[in-house]
């Protein structure tokens, strides 16, 4: 009994630790941004209750997140092939809610927490015990930074802070950007002061696109030979030129293959089409945006819209980079994704409704005056 009673004790403690955490606020001055750590359990044939070393595991996984803000939980109920179909799929769906049962009682909200069932139909291995399993993904917010930034003295961690503004105004001017990596790309925004501060222990090199509507995104690169002196924080300023849109001219023949950035053959017509506008017409600034098909009627969690976002990204990018290996002037050029927010068809009936959305939009841009 004592050692139930030392378990039940120990549960509410870990509950009570979730609890902060998950309501925990970062401050104002830092943008955000998502990551997630994903972990396996495993359960015997014909199983469906989590055994010690499956708990175990979880309250690691999440005590290795703290003190970041968990967003979302998904979790995955799979089975090996050994029973009929229906019997796996329910065996399946208790795992998951098991689970689920077992987060609860960690403290864990029920309103951030999804599941599903996939019985048999996603093995990962020949080895039956590694598909009897629960797949646990866990989204979090993932910058996280001391409150005590502006107090940081010599030999504490460096920081980069960047601050963006109109080009004619000089005015503070709050805007989206995105950290490229080769992973994955990280989107977020200033805050209302304009501004975003980043931890050089895990940026020590930096690419980081700013871009508002209406203006000419910008980019900086800092790496580690841009600070040298321990405690430093490297203050950077930025600024968008304004520009009027002049004309919006659609592509819809600038196809990608399934899931990637990489074009297909019959691509190159259209992208050929662009290089001659833009060598016609050497003055000419442009905007190269990205969409994607994604029904409107489906329901994209926050891992889906991450991945609609990077992909759209990602492909407006890569016509971007055509155009430079074409000669084009990379100063003329700006580029964004934006995923399936702009669909021709929010719920296309056919192939072809969906190949509109996956369009490749430029417009063309004229600089404004510095008034």
């Amino acid at each position: 009994m004592g050692n139930v009673q030392n378990v039940r004790s120990s549960f509410v403690g870990i509950s009570c630790f979730f609890l902060v955490f998950l309501f925990m606020n970062t401050s104002a001055l830092f943008a955000q941004s998502y990551d997630q750590k994903t972990l396996s359990v495993y359960f015997p044939s014909n199983g469906d209750q989590l055994n010690s070393n499956a708990k175990t595991d979880i309250r690691q996984a999440f005590l290795e997140i703290h003190p970041k803000i968990i967003r979302e939980i998904y979790i995955e109920g799979h089975t090996d092939s050994d029973a009929s179909l229906s019997y796996n799929l329910n065996l399946s769906a208790r795992r998951a809610a098991n689970t689920q049962e077992y987060l609860l009682t960690q403290g864990v909200k029920s309103d951030i927490i999804k599941i599903g069932a996939f019985g048999e139909s996603q093995p990962i291995s020949s080895k039956k015990n590694k598909n009897r399993r629960v797949l646990i993904t866990i989204v979090y917010e993932d910058e996280t930074y001391p409150p005590q930034l502006v107090e940081v003295k010599t030999g504490d961690a460096k920081f980069i802070q960047i601050e963006t503004f109109n080009a004619n105004t000089k005015s503070r001017l709050p805007c989206d950007y995105v950290i490229e990596r080769q992973s994955k790309n990280l989107f977020s925004r200033t805050n209302s002061e304009a501004m975003c501060v980043f931890d050089r222990k895990r940026f020590p090199t930096i690419n980081i696109t700013f871009s508002k509507s209406g203006y000419l995104n910008q980019s900086v690169t800092i790496s580690d030979k841009d600070v040298r002196q321990v405690g430093d924080t490297l203050k950077v300023q930025v600024y968008l030129k304004p520009v009027a849109v002049v004309q919006k001219l659609r592509y819809d023949h600038i196809y990608f293959y399934t899931d990637t950035d990489d074009f297909k053959p019959e691509a190159k017509q259209e992208l050929e089409k662009l290089v001659t506008m833009l060598t016609e017409n050497p003055k000419l600034y442009v905007e190269i945006q990205g969409h994607m098909n994604f029904s409107e009627s489906r329901q994209a969690n926050i891992l889906q819209r991450i991945y609609n976002h990077d992909l759209s990204h990602k492909r407006a990018k890569a016509v971007y980079m055509y155009l430079i290996s074409r000669g084009i002037n990379k100063d003329r050029l700006t580029y964004k994704g934006l995923s399936n927010y702009r669909m021709i068809f929010p719920n296309p009936t056919s192939d072809l409704e969906a190949d509109q959305n996956k369009r490749v939009e430029v417009w063309t841009l004229q600089l404004k005056a510095n008034n």
